[in-house]
């Protein structure tokens, strides 16, 4: 497996940093600690989704007839 090897500039911060990725793996625009950043609010941002349609489905009533 080939490992691929990039210096980008990040899209967050515009730092300059080298980014290494496998073959089949996608190159990342961000630097390390804005990509981790930005994984973590990823997730925080499905997770709120998710308890909002939680929430959602049980406040409706169930229909008694």
């Amino acid at each position: 497996m080939a490992i691929k090897e990039r210096r980008i500039k990040c899209a967050t911060c515009g730092e300059r940093a080298t980014v290494r990725r496998g073959a089949r793996g996608p190159l990342t625009a961000y630097c390390d600690v804005c990509r981790e950043e930005r994984t973590r609010e990823q997730a925080r941002l499905r997770v709120q989704e998710m308890r909002a349609r939680h929430r959602a489905t049980r406040s409706v009533p169930p229909d008694h007839r």
